[in-house]
C-alpha cells in the first residue's frame, strides 16, 4: 500500500505524535535501544524525525544516526529537524531493499512501518542482515482490531474497522510479531503493550484525527454511507462535548536481538 505525505500531512502528524502518549511510546523505545557514545543506529520509518532526534541526542557527535522513510517529504523533514546534528544522515529507502552494508548498524527502531509492507519476511530479513550481530532491533506495531471506542453505533465502528484492514497489506500484525521475528533468526527478548488511552475530544490528541480519517476512509472505500459516517462522527463529537469520549488501543513493543555467529 503507498502512503503518500505532504506538507499538511506531516504537520499533522507531528502534532500527533508529540501527545503525551506517543511520547511516552518514544521512551519505552529507547528504553530498549543500547545506545552509547558510539553507537550506529538506525531509524526505519523516520517520519519527521522525533525519534531520529532523540536518538542523536543521546548517542552524541561520536555515534552515526541513519534514518530512512519511501517518503521523500518525511526525510526533508527529518533533516530539517536533525539539521543541528552531523552524526544523522536521512536519506529515501524502503525496508526489504536497504542500502547498507551487512552489519554496519548496532541498533534499529521499525515504528508503525511493517502493517505497510507486503512482504515482512524479507523486511526482516532485510533488518537482520545489516544489524551486527548481537544487535537489537524494536518493532511498534498496532492491533486496530483492539480499539475501545465509546459509541451507541458499535456495527458502524466495526465498518470502520472493517475499512482499516481491507487498506493495509498486514493488519493485526502483532499477534502474529513473535513468530516472525524467530522466523527471520531473532531472539525476542522482550513484549510489552503501550497503550493510547483518549478521554479529551481535541484536535491536538491522537485519536481524533485518527478517527477522523478512519471515518473518511471507510466512506470512500464504501464500507460506510455517507449518512453513516455522520452519524457515527457526529455522535463522538457529541460525547466529546458531554464529557464522554473514550477511545483506547494498545500499541505493542517487541524487542528482539540478532545472535551472535
Amino acid at each position: 500500500m503507498a502512503v503518500r505525505f505532504d506538507k499538511a500531512a506531516a504537520r499533522a502528524l507531528e502534532a500527533s505524535y508529540q501527545t503525551p502518549e506517543i511520547v511516552h511510546q518514544r521512551e519505552r523505545v529507547l528504553a530498549h535501544l543500547p545506545l552509547g557514545e558510539s553507537t550506529r543506529a538506525l531509524d526505519v520509518g523516520c517520519g519527521v524525525g522525533l525519534l531520529t532526534q532523540s536518538i542523536a541526542e543521546r548517542i552524541g557527535p561520536g555515534g552515526i544516526v541513519l534514518a530512512c522513510d519511501r517518503s521523500g517529504v518525511m526525510v526533508e523533514e527529518t533533516q530539517h529537524r536533525c539539521a543541528g546534528f552531523e552524526q544523522v544522515n536521512a536519506f529515501e529507502a524502503s525496508v526489504g531493499a536497504l542500502p547498507l552494508a551487512d552489519g554496519s548498524v548496532d541498533c534499529a527502531a521499525i515504528t508503525q512501518v511493517l502493517l505497510y509492507v507486503d512482504d515482512i519476511p524479507t523486511a526482516l530479513e532485510d533488518l537482520h542482515r545489516v544489524l551486527a550481530p548481537g544487535g537489537v532491533l524494536v518493532v511498534i506495531e498496532t492491533d486496530w482490531r483492539g480499539v475501545v471506542l465509546g459509541t451507541a453505533y458499535p456495527e458502524l465502528a466495526e465498518k470502520v474497522f472493517q475499512a482499516w484492514d481491507a487498506a493495509v497489506p498486514n493488519p493485526q500484525l502483532p499477534g502474529r510479531m513473535h513468530g516472525l521475528l524467530v522466523a527471520s533468526g531473532f531472539d525476542v527478548e522482550s513484549v510489552e503493550a503501550i497503550p493510547v488511552l483518549n478521554r479529551d475530544w481535541e484536535a491536538a490528541n491522537f485519536s481524533v484525527p485518527m478517527l477522523r480519517d478512519s471515518v473518511k476512509l471507510a466512506r470512500k472505500r464504501g464500507f460506510l454511507s455517507d449518512s453513516e459516517g455522520e452519524t457515527l462522527w457526529s455522535e463522538q463529537q457529541a460525547r466529546g462535548d458531554a464529557g464522554e469520549y473514550f477511545f483506547c488501543v494498545n500499541r505493542f513493543l517487541f524487542a528482539a536481538r540478532k545472535g551472535q555467529p
